[in-house]
């Protein structure tokens, strides 16, 4: 049973490191739900480390990417605007501040259920020789969405949230693209069982244990008839 455990934690690999508690949490439920054998570790450093059995390694970056993790790091204030840096021009104090508008919007919108992928862009205000912006302010804003939530009629909220977070934008300024996710991996009928199959026979030491104890004992039995049939031939 020992080396049957030691065999089984083997076939485990990496799908995801340096994880917070709370999303590796959330991605550790989002597998299970959908069937497939996970667990989390976690290192020296406090970090987390997602762990999947090596016959779903496939199925389970599939299933994180159609619900859109990993979740995308985000720069925060302190980023765009370090202590200790030097006076910059005020031609790069608007683009950094544009940058991080574009940060705080597709933050807000990646907790959109069925959001995978968001995308904003803030295009640049030119000025004339007075400093005067003498053109309205842009947005883009890329949404992919999976084909399981109907999203295609979010794009007047989504709207609103770049109207409220860029001062100035007018609607007819702002361009929103939403496209669904297609799915690249769909397991057969057969492969599903067969992994909702050792998935139930891991979660539950029980079955497990009892397989294990099962198989040793036609192995004991197996070596016996051998080592009697062949002091019976000689």
């Amino acid at each position: 049973m020992l080396l049957l455990s030691a065999l089984l934690a083997g076939c485990k690999v990496t799908l995801y490191s340096d994880l917070t508690e709370s999303e590796a949490n959330q991605m550790l439920a989002l597998l299970m739900m959908n069937r497939i054998s996970a667990a989390k570790q976690q290192n020296k450093a406090g970090a987390l480390t997602l762990q999947v059995e090596k016959t779903q390694f496939i199925q389970a970056v599939e299933v994180l990417r159609q619900n859109g993790y990993p979740r995308p790091k985000y720069a925060s204030v302190m980023d765009v605007f370090p202590s200790n840096q030097f006076i910059s021009s005020p031609e790069q104090e608007k683009a950094k501040m544009n940058y991080l508008k574009e940060q705080r919007l597709e933050s807000m919108l990646m907790n959109i259920d069925g959001v995978i992928v968001a995308r904003v862009s803030i295009g640049a205000e030119p000025a004339d020789s007075l400093g005067i912006e003498t053109v309205r302010p842009t947005a883009s804003v890329f949404i992919k969405y999976s084909p399981a939530m109907n999203l295609s009629t979010w794009q007047g909220q989504i709207r609103d949230l770049v109207r409220q977070g860029v001062a100035g934008i007018q609607d007819d300024h702002i361009s929103v693209v939403m496209a669904p996710a297609s799915y690249r991996y769909t397991p057969s009928q057969a492969q599903q069982a067969m992994q909702s199959w050792w998935v139930r026979l891991v979660q539950h030491p029980l079955w497990f244990g009892g397989l294990a104890a099962a198989v040793f004992a036609l192995l004991v039995v197996a070596a016996g008839f051998s080592i009697w049939n062949a002091r019976r031939a000689s």
